[in-house]
């Protein structure tokens, strides 16, 4: 589901001039690969904006559906007990 996120986002031209993120993800894939993200979201119904920490100079939109379907997700992964 992440990846369908990350992969259906659109990339935003212009300066890149953001306040501070609501969330900050770290993604580790199957294969051990850590990727972080700086998310922000909006209230419901509006876009979300993702910035890969490694790149601070592009931001991505995600559509208003997935970035609710993102949320959901981040809601329930702040709510699991720590391994």
């Amino acid at each position: 589901m992440l990846q369908s996120i990350l992969s259906s986002a659109n990339k935003e031209g212009g300066i890149v001039n953001v306040s501070k993120p609501h969330y900050d993800l770290q993604i580790i894939d199957a294969q051990g690969v850590e990727q972080g993200y700086h998310l922000w979201v909006g209230k419901a119904g509006q876009q979300g904006m993702l910035m890969d920490v490694q790149n601070s100079h592009t931001v991505y939109t995600i559509s208003e559906q997935l970035t609710e379907t993102l949320m959901t997700l981040v809601e329930k992964l702040q709510n699991e007990q720590p391994l």
